[in-house]
């Protein structure tokens, strides 16, 4: 029986031997998968329209997590789909912690900030993501009534997405939160020992998708 799981890799470029040459250390993360060869690991995550060809809209959803002995707050990573087409740079803290939010959470709750109700497919594709992975990432945020799903009246198979009034008040706290972790990894990018100006990071990475 064919295996269910995407056959395409993730690979860990610490634990990689291009990585062990350029004398990279432990950064403590841990990923989800089976390791089959050093930094290379299969059995991630199903077909599907997001991330490489799977179904991940998060990619932070690989990482099954951190060794606290060796994982500080202020480390950064960079994640990039094979043909570029994704990326994400991340900063290892706890901003959003406080508030009950993770990363793809408060990504899905902006996406709904929107003055009527969102279609299922609309919401699908701004986040890079298939129905079944969208209507699993709405659960955890339905249940603590953050948003709401509604049958669609113009299309009975259909759903309609949005925010109440919690998810609202919410979103209104997060958003100046995420907006100062952008100003601490712009500012951590441009005191690097040569300097990165992170709108020429962005523009480079636009290229390669």
């Amino acid at each position: 029986m064919p295996s269910k799981y995407c056959k395409c890799p993730v690979e860990l470029f610490r634990e990689h031997q291009a990585g062990k040459l350029l004398g990279m250390r432990d950064t403590g993360i841990r990923m989800k998968g089976r390791r089959s060869t050093p930094g290379r690991y299969f059995h991630v995550a199903e077909p599907g329209t997001g991330w490489g060809g799977t179904n991940v809209s998060d990619p932070l959803d690989i990482v099954a997590g951190f060794n606290p002995k060796v994982a500080r707050s202020g480390m950064t990573m960079l994640m990039v789909s094979t043909t570029g087409e994704h990326y994400g740079f991340y900063r290892l803290d706890e901003a959003l912690r406080p508030i009950g939010l993770t990363n793809g959470q408060f990504s899905l709750l902006m996406s709904l900030n929107r003055p009527e109700p969102a279609g299922m497919a609309s919401v699908a594709t701004l986040l890079a993501m298939d129905r079944t992975t969208l209507t699993a990432a709405l659960k955890p945020l339905e249940r603590r009534g953050l948003v709401t799903v509604a049958k669609d009246p113009t299309d009975r198979r259909g759903r309609r997405l949005s925010l109440t009034p919690e998810g609202k008040t919410l979103l209104a706290t997060a958003v100046p939160i995420w907006e100062q972790t952008h100003r601490d990894v712009e500012a951590l990018l441009q005191n690097a020992d040569k300097g990165v100006d992170p709108d020429h990071l962005r523009k480079g990475l636009l290229a390669l998708s």
